[in-house]
């Protein structure tokens, strides 16, 4: 369903598709779908981090971080560093 048009914001947990989160992404990227990601992780260390950033996320936090608030200020800033990055790219 997401995958149907465009998306403002993907926020993937990484325990989808069998624990392999990241390979969602991959997925998504394949086809075109490049971002913004908000990723949530149960554990979350600096191995996890970089693996994400080196796909493109622009955050990631553990879902014991997350609530109704920074859930929404994490999903703005992702998408703001999205656009940010894409206009650097222009």
């Amino acid at each position: 369903a997401c995958l149907k048009g465009d998306n403002d914001v993907y926020v993937v947990d990484l325990n989808l598709w069998g624990g392999d989160g990241m390979e969602f992404i991959r997925q998504l990227s394949s086809m075109g779908h490049d971002g913004p990601y908000v990723v949530l992780a149960g554990v979350l260390d600096s191995q996890i981090e970089n693996a994400a950033y080196k796909e493109g996320v622009q955050m990631i936090r553990s879902k014991d971080e997350v609530s109704k608030g920074t859930l929404g200020r994490d999903i703005r800033f992702a998408i703001h560093a999205y656009h940010q990055a894409q206009r650097a790219k222009r």
